[in-house]
């Protein structure tokens, strides 16, 4: 197999990790496991001196705490409310997560005060474009893949590119 390049698509767990040593122990462990599994990444990464160690939090009460963080937005995405003023019931997300940029951790806020306040509209519908360009991204890879491997599935694949891209090209008008 040829060489592999390896660079980091988002940053926030990297740590300082360089990419190419991140890509070459999970490289690694896929050969000598036949697969990747989390708790086998986590095991190996333990030792101070693994390329992936810095990518964890080691100290027991901070990853708990983190751990009861993500259960939070969890629990605050996960929650719906259903409007019943209509000829059927509508579950509508409550909550919407605004955050700018360089924030670690934003916020959630109703939408009907989102609504309210232009430089948290702006916020949401910023993060709703980046979400159409993560799935645009996710769709790109499926369709490099699929011309290889299925190509029954390309046309349905390249339809949901174009779509996909009349989707960003609308939200960017927003």
């Amino acid at each position: 197999m040829a060489e592999m390049i390896f660079e980091w698509k988002h940053h926030r767990f990297c740590n300082g990790v360089d990419a190419q040593a991140a890509g070459e122990a999970l490289e690694r462990i896929r050969e000598e496991e036949g697969a990747i599994a989390p708790a086998v990444v986590v095991q190996r990464a333990k030792g101070a001196a693994h390329p992936l160690h810095p990518c964890f939090e080691w100290d027991d009460a901070t990853a708990a705490y983190e751990h009861r963080l993500h259960q939070a937005r969890g629990v605050v995405k996960s929650l719906v409310v259903v409007r019943k003023d209509g000829p059927f019931k509508e579950k509508t997300t409550l909550y919407f997560n605004v955050k700018k940029e360089e924030e670690r951790e934003g916020h959630y806020q109703r939408f009907d005060v989102v609504r309210d306040r232009p430089d948290e509209w702006k916020l949401v519908l910023a993060d709703f474009r980046q979400r159409l360009q993560s799935a645009q991204r996710s769709v790109a890879e499926l369709e490099s893949l699929s011309y290889r491997s299925c190509p029954e599935t390309t046309a349905k694949v390249l339809e949901i590119t174009k779509q996909l891209d009349s989707a960003l090209e609308m939200a960017g008008s927003l």
